[in-house]
């Protein structure tokens, strides 16, 4: 299991130019014929599934909000007074990114990411404290959360499930008989690593203060790494058989 930007790709400028380079897709292809595979984020269902692009592949978008598991989609019952709030604020925040240049509002219809990488940096401050007044009285009415990312504000729907939700929802549904994986580099990412256990978790930072076992310095790294499990995955007629990490190998190389 991993996220996408940060982890398989490596951060963008905007989300529309974070790509999954040619042999990550390969090696995840050959990879989910032997295993599953899944890919967790905060962008939506319909935009993972077309930047990856592999059918075989499980697939959670929106922090686990959605998802398709064997070409079957599923996801969390959404209020409509949320869905009424999301659809307000971002027209609110569309207006506050046009005095912004480089100010980017991803509307990923069950939340709302403002980008502000291409900001220039003495007006990033004014934007923030902008964007927070116009989303502040959502998060005080119970109706949205707001969490800060990488050069990007986040606004997700306050309901209690998350990714860690999403990924314990899928081991179980798996087979608990299967060691699951996990790679992330965001703070999202954390509602995994508090609670996969048992389970093998990685962070994309180093020396970061992370409730993940393990990490890796960068996206190269998540892809080197991918290259050696793939290798160490029993090639059998059975196909997938419960996979071990050694704990000496993570440390060494990462």
């Amino acid at each position: 299991m991993l996220d996408f930007d940060g982890t398989l790709s490596a951060l963008a400028k905007t989300p529309a130019q974070a790509f999954l380079a040619e042999k990550n897709k390969m090696v995840l292809q050959l990879i989910s014929r032997l295993a599953p595979v899944a890919i967790v984020t905060g962008r939506s269902l319909k935009d993972i599934k077309h930047k990856v692009g592999l059918k075989k592949n499980i697939y959670a978008g929106n922090h686990g909000l959605e998802w398709e598991i064997d070409c079957k989609r599923g996801g969390i019952k959404i209020p409509t007074k949320m869905v009424v709030a999301v659809n307000f604020l971002n027209k609110q925040l569309s207006n506050l990114c046009r005095k912004y240049h480089g100010a980017l509002l991803e509307n990923k219809h069950m939340g709302l990411s403002l980008h502000y990488r291409l900001v220039k940096t003495h007006l990033v401050d004014k934007l923030l404290k902008e964007a927070m007044q116009l989303a502040v009285p959502f998060q005080k009415k119970q109706l949205l959360k707001i969490t800060k990312g990488k050069k990007l504000l986040d606004v997700r729907l306050a309901l209690s499930w998350n990714k860690g939700d999403f990924v314990k929802f899928l081991h179980k549904k798996l087979g608990k008989d299967l060691l699951p994986i996990y790679i992330g580099d965001d703070v999202t990412d954390e509602d995994v690593f508090n609670i996969l256990r048992p389970g093998i978790t990685i962070k994309v930072a180093k020396n970061s203060n992370s409730k993940a076992k393990y990490y890796c310095n960068n996206t190269v790294e998540v892809s080197l790494f991918l290259s050696w499990f793939l290798n160490k995955l029993p090639f059998t007629e059975g196909g997938a058989e419960q996979v071990y990490c050694e704990k000496c190998y993570l440390e060494t190389i990462y």
